[in-house]
C-alpha cells in the first residue's frame, strides 16, 4: 500500500510540473521569421497570445491580434529596437521580449529572411548572401528574460566562429546563429564573434619573407597562425519589456581608444642595424584608466535634437631606448600629426565620422601603429563602429555613457607580433553593434 500511495504521489507530482513546463511553452513568446529589405523589415513571432503590442525605438507602432507586422519607410542600414510584448483574453501579459536588427544597405536589393525556433535559431533563407568582410556584416540579436539568440551575415570562406561571452570562450560553431541558454539576461553581455578565415599560400609566403628579414631572434610567431581572424561583436544590455528605461533621445558617449606594449621590455625587432636592443612597454594589461600607453585616442560625442557634433583628443606616450644592457640610451616623442577626426556629418537622426590613426616610432625607422574605424551613432541610442587594426601592440576600445562613471569594453585584442605591423600581415578587422 505504501509503495502504491508513493507511486500515486510521485506521478502526481511529475503531471505538476510536465503541465507546468506546458503551460510555459505556450505562453512561450519568441520570433518566427523576419524579412528585411533596405526599406522595411517585416516581422512574425509565435502565437501565443489574444493580443500583442509591438513598440520600435520607444514608440508603440502596433497593436492588435495578428502575429505579424510589417514596418515600412525605413532608413536603409539602420539598426532598430523592437518590443513584442503578448497579452492572454483577461489582459494578463503571457511574455514579451526584444528584438534588435539593420535594414540592408541601399545598394543592396537583395532581401534577406531569417527563420527562427528552439532548433533553428536563424537561417538565412539567401544562402548565397554573404560577404567577404565583417565590416560589411550586420547582427540580429533576439532576447528574452531566459536566453539570448544571436545571428549574423554569414562571412565568405570562414572556416568556423568562436563565441566569445564577455571575454569567455563558451563556443564554436560552423553556422551564422548561436543560442545562448546559459546567458544572464539581467546583466549587460558583451559577444564578441570571431571568424576564422584560411590564408593563401601565397599570403603565408609573403609573411614568411617579411619575417625573415627581420632581427635573427624572430621566431617566426606570425605565422604559426595561419588564420585571418576578425570580429563581429554585440553588446546586449540587461533584458526589459519597460520601454521608459530603454535610452531614446538625447545622449552623451565618450570613445576611448588605446594601444600599448604589456610587457616592461620588449626586443627591438630592428636590432641588427640599431643600437637600441630594447624597447621600453607600459607594463600593464587592459585597463580603460591607464595613464601608460603608446597612443591613445578619445572622442566625445554628443547626441541632441538642438544640436550634435564630435570631438577627438589624441595623445602619444614616450618611447624609451635601452641597450643590450637596459641602460635607457634615448627618449622621443612622436607628434599627433597623423592622427584625426574626419568626415564628420551630422544629419536629423545620426552622426557618423572616421578616426584614422598612425603613430610611428621617433627613435627608430620602422612601420607605424595603424588603425581606423568608422562609427555610427543614431538618435534611437545605437552606435555602430567597423574598422581594422595592426595586430601590434595590444588595442582596447571602451565606451563610456553619459551619467556613468565607468567604461564598458568594446574589445580588448592582444598583439600577436611585431611582425604584424608590416603590410604583407593582415590587419584584424571588426564591426561593433552597441
Amino acid at each position: 500500500m505504501k509503495k502504491l500511495m508513493l507511486l500515486l504521489s510521485f506521478c502526481l507530482v511529475f503531471t505538476f510540473f510536465t503541465t507546468m513546463d506546458i503551460a510555459a511553452e505556450e505562453n512561450y513568446l519568441d520570433m518566427s521569421a523576419a524579412h528585411i529589405s533596405n526599406d522595411s523589415i517585416d516581422l512574425e513571432w509565435t502565437n501565443v497570445g489574444e493580443r500583442y503590442v509591438v513598440y520600435r525605438d520607444g514608440k508603440q507602432i502596433y497593436e492588435g491580434s495578428d502575429n505579424h507586422f510589417i514596418d515600412d519607410q525605413l532608413k536603409p542600414q539602420y539598426t532598430y529596437k523592437y518590443t513584442v510584448i503578448a497579452f492572454d483574453e483577461n489582459e494578463v501579459k503571457l511574455d514579451a521580449l526584444s528584438f534588435t536588427t539593420s535594414t540592408n544597405a541601399e545598394q543592396v536589393e537583395a532581401s534577406q529572411t531569417y527563420y527562427f525556433s528552439n532548433n533553428l535559431l536563424a537561417k538565412n533563407h539567401n544562402q548565397s548572401f554573404e560577404v567577404d568582410s565583417v565590416t560589411l556584416a550586420t547582427i540580429n540579436s533576439i532576447q528574452h528574460d531566459q536566453e539570448i539568440k544571436l545571428s549574423w551575415t554569414p562571412i565568405k570562406n570562414a572556416e568556423s566562429y568562436i563565441i566569445y561571452r564577455n571575454n569567455e570562450e563558451i563556443a564554436e560553431v560552423n553556422e551564422n546563429y548561436f543560442y545562448d541558454i546559459n546567458a544572464n539576461t539581467s546583466i549587460q553581455n558583451r559577444y564578441e564573434i570571431v571568424a576564422k578565415t584560411s590564408l593563401s599560400k601565397d599570403e603565408l609566403q609573403q609573411m614568411y619573407q617579411v619575417t625573415k628579414q627581420l632581427s635573427s631572434e624572430s621566431n617566426f610567431s606570425a605565422i604559426q597562425k595561419p588564420y585571418k581572424l576578425s570580429s563581429i561583436i554585440k553588446i546586449v544590455d540587461p533584458f526589459t519589456d519597460n520601454v521608459t528605461n530603454q535610452k531614446f533621445g538625447s545622449y552623451q558617449v565618450k570613445l576611448r581608444y588605446m594601444t600599448f606594449i604589456q610587457d616592461d621590455y620588449v626586443a627591438n625587432p630592428w636590432s641588427l642595424v640599431d643600437d637600441i636592443k630594447y624597447f621600453g612597454g607600459d607594463d600593464r594589461f587592459y585597463y580603460p584608466t591607464s595613464s601608460s600607453y603608446r597612443t591613445k585616442t578619445e572622442v566625445n560625442v554628443w547626441i541632441d535634437p538642438s544640436g550634435s557634433n564630435a570631438y577627438l583628443y589624441a595623445d602619444i606616450g614616450q618611447t624609451k631606448g635601452y641597450n643590450e644592457s637596459f641602460r635607457l640610451i634615448e627618449t622621443g616623442y612622436e607628434n599627433t600629426d597623423d592622427i584625426e577626426l574626419k568626415d564628420l556629418q551630422i544629419g536629423s537622426n545620426q552622426l557618423s565620422f572616421t578616426v584614422d590613426h598612425a603613430a610611428g616610432n621617433p627613435l627608430v625607422t620602422a612601420p607605424d601603429i595603424d588603425y581606423e574605424y568608422d562609427a555610427v551613432v543614431q538618435s534611437n541610442g545605437v552606435l555602430k563602429i567597423t574598422g581594422s587594426h595592426d595586430k601590434a601592440p595590444n588595442h582596447e576600445f571602451y565606451i563610456k555613457e553619459s551619467g556613468s562613471f565607468t567604461y564598458n569594453t568594446l574589445f580588448q585584442h592582444t598583439i600577436v607580433s611585431f611582425e604584424h605591423l608590416f603590410p604583407p600581415f593582415p590587419d584584424w578587422e571588426y564591426t561593433i553593434e552597441y
